[in-house]
């Protein structure tokens, strides 16, 4: 799989044991039994997974995409991993491990998005809108980690998101005003750093002129640039300058509650 010190891996050998691999239930043996494995287990499980998910045989997709299609509870698995940190905080958890397993799934969860289909099925699960809540969640380490898939999951595959984006507006920007208005310092910073690549990136321009036609919206990005804590992100100005150099009148929605004093 991964080849010798002295010579690179055989793409030929790598193509068979994936295809081996793919017949059977290895993937999801490995992927169901990680938390229970030992941290130095856990490390080499997450390897040989992120090694397979790379192997992609001549003329062929990676095998295990199509697996993974069919087996949405595996990367419903990852994509829900942060809740065995938050099991583990309130002393439901195995012990003395649930938070790094959720920490090596997230590094198997952005592995498995790299691969658009793999990516558009997580954004199509229901389970999704809970990485709203594990990037707020009080262990740096998690939440940064869910931070980052989230990052990934939006911004890898342009066209995907696209869709997603048009087609669940309202429900994913009102979850993500919730976390611009709740969330702290560094759920801040760094939600209005992505907010503002994704609304400026050209796939995205029918969901950035549904946002900036919003008034509401436009109230949340005001407060924020007087809020007490000060945010010093460049995306605040810049999303909010989007209403102003719009190459046409945007319609403003009429806002559902007033200034936050």
């Amino acid at each position: 799989m991964f080849g010798e010190t002295d010579a690179p891996p055989d793409p030929a050998t790598q193509s068979t044991l994936a295809s081996e691999v793919a017949k059977s239930d290895l993937l999801g043996v490995l992927i169901a039994s990680l938390p229970s494995l030992h941290f130095e287990t856990r490390k080499d499980a997450a390897a040989v997974f992120n090694g397979l998910m790379r192997v992609e045989p001549e003329d062929a997709p990676c095998p295990f995409v199509e697996y993974l299609e069919r087996r949405p509870e595996l990367l419903r698995t990852m994509t829900t991993a942060s809740e065995l940190a938050g099991a583990e905080a309130d002393g439901q958890g195995g012990g003395g491990g649930d938070a790094s397993a959720a920490l090596t799934l997230g590094t198997m969860l952005r592995e498995a998005v790299r691969h658009e289909r793999l990516c558009a099925a997580v954004l199509r699960d229901a389970k999704f809108e809970k990485m709203f809540e594990y990037m707020q969640l009080p262990t740096f380490e998690i939440a940064s980690d869910a931070a980052a898939s989230f990052r990934e999951i939006l911004t890898r595959h342009k066209g995907a998101v696209a869709t997603f984006l048009a087609e669940h507006f309202d429900g994913f920007f009102g979850k993500f005003n919730a976390m611009l208005e709740n969330g702290n310092y560094v759920t801040r910073r760094q939600s209005l750093k992505l907010l503002s690549e994704l609304l400026l990136d050209r796939a995205n321009v029918g969901s950035m002129m549904r946002y900036i036609g919003s008034v509401e919206n436009m109230c949340l990005m005001m407060n924020l640039l007087r809020d007490e804590a000060k945010v010093r992100a460049r995306a605040r100005p810049s999303i909010f300058l989007l209403s102003l150099s719009s190459p046409s009148p945007v319609p403003f929605e009429r806002p559902r509650s007033p200034f936050k004093m």
